[in-house]
């Protein structure tokens, strides 16, 4: 049996952040969250800043070093290839596997020796298990299995200065806003990992989302950090932009008013635009059928803006689609073609008053 030197003969180091509170060198994060949240985007674009140098949250720039993912559920090609590029990320220093080369899945710590071959050669500074689950030989109910596995992997990253991040899915514990308990599987995860990130939306902002931290072990962790993701035109994925720091912890991130709440409206916005054009009376009675609250259909409804309206003289209220300029035309400006809208009497592009307007079908 090996043993460690007295402490006397021990010099002490300085931790290396890769970014505060966040990823720091030989240590592991464990970044949970339900889907929909963008957990994946968020790790490329830390996995871009860091093949490019770019800071990340508060962070340093370095010299760009090397990412190494494994990933389980999201294809490279047309998923993490499209986010990694549209983050800013420089493809020569990232990588990624899920089965080896004779075609058996990569295991931790079964195949710990690879991993620090490819961690070698590539100059690896981030390790990225997508989900955690997919990539670990242990029964991840069992907590001695779990920290097993884990600590092996942490050494190695120790060893190589090298940090990691684990992904994971919350459970189905959906009542409890406790984080520290809501990640699936052994409660060993969290006690192995020096940090716990919880993401959620934001409880009063529905576009942007937040990264909190469940567990700090090591300095004071970080504020809870916010984001969001918006759309690219001509690109089948967003592009996630950080916005600032809030006020909030992890807990509050998992308020039924946060997820379950916005996920219920959601469901019954799709249920209620399906019916349109429909009469007030065919709607409550297509609700009841649907086993759905008719006051919460038309609450859905009208946070969209569609109010019943009178049809005609038969008396009935009918609830119908909002007209579009592409239902009703678009009124342009004739000197310079641009658009004129409601209540504005001077052109807004070329700044002429009268303007004429035609309508354009």
């Amino acid at each position: 049996m090996k043993y460690n030197p007295g402490w006397d003969k021990v010099e002490e180091e300085v931790i290396t952040w890769i970014a505060p509170g966040l990823l720091a060198e030989g240590k592991l994060t464990v970044l949970d969250g339900d889907p929909g949240l963008g957990k994946t985007t968020v790790w490329v674009d830390w996995a871009a800043r860091i093949t490019t140098g770019r800071p990340i949250a508060g962070g340093e720039a370095a010299c760009p070093a090397g990412v190494f993912v494994f990933n389980g559920e999201d294809a490279v090609a047309d998923t993490l290839l499209p986010r990694f590029r549209l983050q800013g990320g420089d493809v020569k220093h990232i990588g990624s596997i899920d089965v080896k080369p004779d075609n058996t899945p990569f295991l931790i710590p079964n195949d710990l020796m690879d991993l620090e071959a490819l961690i070698e050669v590539y100059n690896v500074k981030l390790v990225v298990l997508d989900p955690v689950y997919s990539f670990i030989s242990a029964d991840m109910t069992k907590s001695q299995q779990v920290r097993q596995a884990l600590i092996q992997f942490q050494n190695v990253l120790r060893k190589h200065r090298c940090a990691g991040l684990l992904l994971r899915h919350l459970n189905k514990n959906s009542q409890s806003s406790e984080s520290m308990y809501r990640g699936e599987g052994s409660i060993g995860i969290n006690a192995t990992a020096r940090f716990v990130l919880q993401t959620g939306y934001h409880p009063s902002e529905p576009d942007l989302r937040v990264i909190a931290n469940t567990k700090a072990n090591i300095g004071k962790g970080t504020p809870a950090l916010t984001y969001r993701i918006d759309e690219v035109e001509g690109e089948q994925h967003g592009r996630l932009s950080w916005i600032g720091t809030a006020n909030l912890v992890a807990s509050d991130l998992l308020q039924p008013t946060n997820r379950h709440d916005r996920e219920e409206r959601e469901d019954l916005w799709i249920w209620a635009e399906a019916q349109l054009p429909v009469t007030v009376k065919q709607l409550e009675k297509d609700a009841r059928a649907a086993g759905l609250k008719i006051d919460a259909v038309k609450e859905v409804l009208k946070a969209h803006n569609i109010r019943p309206k009178p049809m005609g003289k038969s008396g009935e209220w009918e609830y119908r689609r909002r007209q579009t300029l592409e239902d009703v035309g678009v009124l342009e400006c004739v000197e310079c073609g641009a658009p004129r809208f409601k209540g504005q009497d001077i052109c807004p592009e070329c700044g002429n008053k009268p303007v004429k307007i035609v309508r354009n079908q």
